[in-house]
């Protein structure tokens, strides 16, 4: 074989060793980056672990505690709400929340408006779920008997769009009809201004062809609506 025919090989060689190479470099680097992924997601489930069991430490309750401590346990567990994990729990794991729940309270417990310990659960987590900032504060424990108590208490929220969509749905209704009426003058000429409009009178937006390419990532319509006090 002539020198140049060995060079040629011998390039040949080196390219294929290169390639080789750096296929096994972009391998390592991507099993690096699903395990770095991986670990991550552990570490995020283990904070939330964490915090959910910070938010309910010293909930064992025993026989011997007396109601008024049972009350102020009740509080001090619930000031922030029930927040459950969002990732599925382990069979080893607890809600210390609910465990607390379940040692202190009666299956057929009676809570006002509704009865029964998972009616119970039930509305604080979507209490917590649909209102930031829940803040319930004991002002006060009057003992009116000797297996009844009344407690006094405050309790803050913050009210977002996400309450107001779910929770108070009647008041972001939009209404496009009356202020076209006004500025109009009549219904038919209403009716005029919304043949074949790509908004609705409740300001949805009619999606079809002429907006399909506008609005691939819209995920979903926000209508915001001014409260103004009526006299």
């Amino acid at each position: 074989m002539s020198n140049s025919g060995l060079d040629i090989a011998f390039e040949a060689y080196h390219r294929e060793r290169r390639r080789l190479n750096q296929k096994r470099y972009r391998k390592k680097q991507r099993k690096l980056a699903e395990q770095l992924e991986i670990d991550n997601q552990q570490l995020r489930n283990e904070i939330e672990r964490l915090h959910n069991q910070r938010n309910g430490l010293s909930c064992g309750i025993s026989t011997k505690e007396t109601l008024w401590s049972v009350a102020v346990e009740y509080f001090r567990v619930f000031r922030r709400g029930l927040h459950v994990p969002t990732t599925r729990l382990s069979p080893g794991d607890r809600i210390v929340e609910l465990e607390f729940l379940r040692a202190t309270m009666s299956q057929d417990l009676d809570a006002g408006n509704v009865r029964g310990f998972e009616l119970l659960t039930r509305n604080w987590k979507v209490f917590t779920q649909y209102f930031k900032d829940v803040h319930v504060q004991l002002r006060r424990l009057e003992q009116t008997s000797d297996r009844s108590l009344i407690a006094t208490t405050t309790t803050s929220i913050t009210i977002t769009s996400h309450s107001l969509r779910y929770m108070l749905p009647n008041l972001a209704v939009a209404d496009m009809i009356a202020p076209l009426l006004e500025c109009l003058g009549s219904l038919e000429d209403v009716s005029l201004v919304f043949q074949n409009a790509l908004i609705q009178p409740d300001c949805n937006l009619v999606i079809g062809e002429h907006l399909s390419q506008q609005c691939t990532s819209l995920e979903w319509w926000t209508t915001r609506t001014q409260l103004h006090p009526t006299t």
